[in-house]
C-alpha cells in the first residue's frame, strides 16, 4: 500500500525535521492505538520517500 501525499507549500514546514524525531514525537501511538500504528509507519516512509522529512543521518563513525 503507498500512500499519495500532495506536495504544497506547507512542506516549507517540515524543513529540517527528521525521521527519528517524528518517530520520537508520535511513539505514544504504537502503544495507544497498535492496529493504528503500522499505517504510521508506512505514512512516515512514504514522507521521507517524498521529501517531506529528512531521513535520519547516519553518525559519522570516524570519530
Amino acid at each position: 500500500m503507498s500512500i499519495e501525499i500532495d506536495k504544497t507549500a506547507h512542506v516549507r514546514l517540515f524543513e529540517g525535521v527528521t525521521r527519528d524525531r517524528v518517530m520520537k514525537r508520535i511513539a505514544p501511538v504504537e502503544a495507544g492505538a497498535p492496529k493504528l500504528w503500522p499505517f504510521i509507519q508506512r505514512l512516515v516512509e512514504d514522507c521521507v520517500a517524498a521529501g517531506y522529512l529528512q531521513d535520519t543521518p547516519v553518525a559519522n563513525m570516524n570519530h
